[in-house]
């Protein structure tokens, strides 16, 4: 009895479910339906508070350097502290080109809400000991590889980097046309691409140390 019974129960459990399936492919989309509006609105930043920086390796965390702290609703938001080429370097004998021995990042941040686009631009200052300039150094940088924006899908359009030949004028190292640059966008500028162009007959055997200084511009270049 016991198996009849469960016979019974397994066939009508299959029988529904034939039914259903034969009921919802017959099923008409009737008339009168109904409307979800939805809706969101956002607001530029208030401009007093610093755009938080991110990791620029890893943008889902912080950075391991503290941030530039610049308030406002467009910023230079992070930048690498120090970055050198070399030390203990035997005095040149010939003109010499020394590279960068790690990557240096930068990153602006936009919180406009406008798609006004901005641009950065780099000069450094000559290469000092004291009061004896390292006379006719000069520093160069490659054009950027790895430019992206925070959170960002792969492929998605932001700035563009820049070829600087001489850093000891003011150059647009990174670019935002308008339509472009909101949000974080990370410059990481690989080991090796910043370069230091040395002459020979000039160094002197001491430390020389120079400033890379990094601008904003409002509007692109």
């Amino acid at each position: 009895m016991k198996k009849l019974l469960a016979s019974a129960l397994l066939s009508a459990t299959v029988l529904g479910a034939g039914l259903a399936v034969s009921s919802n492919a017959n099923a008409a989309t009737l008339p009168d339906g109904a409307k979800t509006n939805a809706s969101v609105s956002f607001k530029a930043g208030d401009g007093t508070k610093p755009i938080d920086p991110v990791d620029p390796t890893d943008p889902t965390k912080p950075p391991v350097d503290p941030g530039t702290d610049n308030p406002g609703n467009l910023a230079i938001v992070y930048a690498t502290q120090n970055v050198d080429f070399g030390e203990d370097l035997a005095i040149p004998t010939q003109a010499m080109v020394y590279k960068s021995n790690k990557m240096v990042s930068l990153e602006v941040g936009d919180v406009r809400g406008t798609d006004a686009g901005w641009a950065l631009s780099v000069k450094a200052d000559d290469f000092k000991s004291g009061s004896d300039v390292l006379k006719g150094a000069k520093i160069s940088i490659d054009e950027s590889k790895d430019v992206s924006v925070a959170g960002s899908a792969a492929g998605t359009v932001t700035a563009v980097s820049k070829a600087v030949a001489d850093a000891t004028t003011a150059s647009v190292a990174l670019n935002a046309v308008k339509g472009t640059g909101s949000g974080v966008t990370i410059d990481n500028l690989a080991a090796g691409s910043i370069k230091l162009a040395v002459p020979a007959g000039t160094a002197k055997a001491q430390a020389y140390s120079s400033t890379m200084n990094w601008t904003l511009s409002d509007v692109p270049a």
